[in-house]
């Protein structure tokens, strides 16, 4: 988001305010369902790929 000019502050790891600013701003600007979450279809748009799996949620004792 920041290489492409929609997110303009520090990166540190938060999903704030700022960051959903320019989530929703790249979905309107790809026409798609802005919703502000990173889902499959804008995580595609930012060209991006992730091959690491995400951990498994920690069991409830």
């Amino acid at each position: 988001m920041k290489k492409i000019g929609l997110y303009l502050g520090n990166i540190h790891g938060y999903y704030d305010r700022p960051t959903r600013a320019a989530v929703l701003a790249l979905q309107q600007a790809k026409k798609i369902t802005a919703d502000g979450v990173v889902g499959p279809v804008t995580f595609h748009q930012l060209r991006l790929s992730n091959a690491v799996a995400a951990p498994l949620p920690l069991g409830i004792s």
